[in-house]
C-alpha cells in the first residue's frame, strides 16, 4: 500500500478476508463497504467497491426494497451514529430527496 501519511490504518482481518476473496474469485463482482480503510485497500488492488447507499439504490430500482425501507435503514444508521462519509450529499444524489424528513 502506498504510504503518503494520509492513509488510514489497515482494515480488520475480516475485511482483509473479504478483500482477498473479491480479488481472487472471478465471480465476485467486488465489495460493499463504507469503511474508508477497506476502500483504500480495495482500490489499491483494483477491486470494485460499492457503497451501502449505492446498493440500496440498486435494490429500490429493482423493486427489491421500497424507499420506505431505505428511510428505515438510514434512520437507524443516524440513530446509532453510523452514517457513511458524505452521507447527506450521496443520499440526495441517489434518491433525489432530503434524508430524515
Amino acid at each position: 500500500l502506498k504510504s503518503d501519511g494520509l492513509a488510514p490504518p489497515p482494515p480488520s482481518p475480516v475485511d482483509f478476508r473479504c478483500l482477498l476473496l473479491a480479488h481472487i474469485k472471478e465471480n465476485i463482482i467486488g465489495v460493499i463497504t463504507d469503511d474508508r480503510n477497506m476502500y483504500y485497500v480495495a482500490v489499491e488492488f483494483e477491486i470494485d467497491v460499492y457503497s451501502s447507499l449505492r446498493i440500496l439504490k440498486l435494490m429500490t430500482d429493482n423493486q427489491i426494497i421500497t424507499i420506505d425501507k431505505v428511510r428505515d435503514i438510514t434512520n437507524k444508521w443516524k440513530e446509532i451514529n453510523d452514517l457513511p462519509k458524505d452521507f447527506v450529499k450521496d443520499y440526495k444524489t441517489l434518491f433525489r430527496e432530503e434524508p430524515f424528513k
